[in-house]
């Protein structure tokens, strides 16, 4: 596995959990305090950091 292929996958993913966090952060704030609304981004915010994971992990993996 070439090092420097694992160092951009990794640090894509890091970018990426950068984006996740700002946007939850901005439609949690924007909630209000509205419990279903806050939820909602919970949701949204937690299916992504599985996604992005599972991407990753992916990547890595195909890595030759």
């Amino acid at each position: 596995m070439k090092e420097d292929d694992v160092k951009v996958i990794t640090r894509a993913y890091d970018g990426t959990l950068e984006t996740l966090y700002k946007v939850f952060f901005s439609e949690f704030t924007m909630a209000h305090g509205d419990a279903d609304t806050e939820q909602a981004a919970k949701e949204r915010f937690r299916k992504g950091l599985l996604h992005a994971r599972h991407v990753q992990e992916l990547a890595l993996d195909l890595v030759p």
